[in-house]
């Protein structure tokens, strides 16, 4: 059997999309090996049609029975080396249960106790990027890498699909497409539903707009205010496809956010002026990008209804963000 590496992520989407350089490093340093990416079931399809990825196990959920199921699999890989990139005891249990030799995690928390190659990191106050805090975790492997962009990969089926799709909900004539994503799924500070519906008038006078989201409270909100294609995520890989196709993909800090710019699709995004999610650390890479931020100091905390100014994200008014947006499609090539 040929031995294996893995690396595991078992938190959110966009934090999978920022350790995708991880596996890909993974994968050029060590060629005789099978790599391996243990995530969640939920960001699993994020890492199809990788070719530097060889196998996926994804769990449902974080229980001890899942724990052990996994541990289990990882073991029949004879996996030689495993690379926790989240600060999270149970991830790490996982390759400490299959008695994986190498085990590279962090040194500042409860997980110290089950690995035996250390890093020690404080992300929310390095000034750098994930993606780097990410493959600063190869260190101990004697891997120094940085600056990599992360990249998806969408098969020539899934963008037919998708164009039949996009002509559904807009018409033969459905470029450029727009695509506006309220809602952050709790990672960020959001915008408030009223200036996405604001935005979504501003753009689809003379735009071709499409609103996506999971949540369907923030998207119905805007459906049942203005006549406006929809597209609710039933499954991760055809808002994938779809997003593929935009022109330009409006949100908050949110991992749809990284999706668009893994797929080298422009964004306009909103950040709030805390320093735990400040751009600097979770900015779109590698794709035009305007990130719009409430003027003002940084915060390292958010008082919520404390705050005067809560929530400052409203300070960023609909029209600034249509602006941006326009300014990217009357700019590209």
């Amino acid at each position: 059997m040929t031995p294996s590496i893995t690396a595991l992520r078992l938190d959110r989407l966009g934090d999978v999309i920022l350790a995708l350089p991880v596996w890909q490093t993974l994968k050029e340093r060590f060629r005789h090996h099978r790599i391996t990416a243990i995530v969640t079931d939920y960001t699993a399809p994020v890492l199809e049609n990788l070719d530097y990825i060889d196998d996926v196990y994804t769990l449902k959920n974080l229980d001890a029975e899942e724990l052990s199921r996994a541990g289990n699999w990882l073991k029949a890989t004879d996996c030689r080396m495993a690379v926790i990139l989240q600060p999270s005891w149970k991830a790490a249990l996982v390759p400490y249960s299959a008695g994986v030799p190498t085990r590279v995690g962090f040194a500042n928390r409860l997980q110290a106790l089950l690995v035996n190659r250390w890093i020690y990191q404080r992300r929310s106050r390095s000034g750098r990027h994930e993606v780097d805090l990410n493959l600063a975790m190869l260190a101990p492997l004697g891997i120094h890498r940085r600056k990599m962009i992360p990249r998806l990969k969408v098969s020539a089926t899934e963008l037919a699909s998708a164009r039949n799709q996009a002509k559904q909900l807009l018409g033969g004539n459905y470029t450029p497409i727009v695509v506006i994503h309220p809602g952050s799924g709790g990672s960020s500070l959001g915008w408030s539903k009223s200036r996405f519906l604001e935005l979504t008038r501003l753009l689809s006078r003379n735009t071709n707009v499409v609103v996506s989201g999971k949540d369907r409270y923030e998207v119905e909100y805007i459906s049942q205010n203005i006549d406006v294609a929809l597209f609710t995520e039933r499954n991760l890989r055809e808002f994938i496809s779809l997003l593929a196709l935009a022109g330009v993909f409006i949100s908050v800090d949110t991992g749809p956010m990284h999706i668009a710019a893994a797929l080298g699709v422009p964004t306009v995004s909103i950040f709030s002026p805390l320093v735990s999610t400040s751009p600097e650390r979770w900015g779109p890479l590698g794709n035009i990008a305007i990130v719009l931020k409430p003027a003002g100091e940084k915060c390292n905390r958010c008082l919520a209804e404390n705050c005067l100014r809560y929530p400052c994200t409203d300070e960023i008014s609909p029209q600034e963000v249509a602006n941006a947006a326009k300014f990217i499609l009357s700019n590209k090539g």
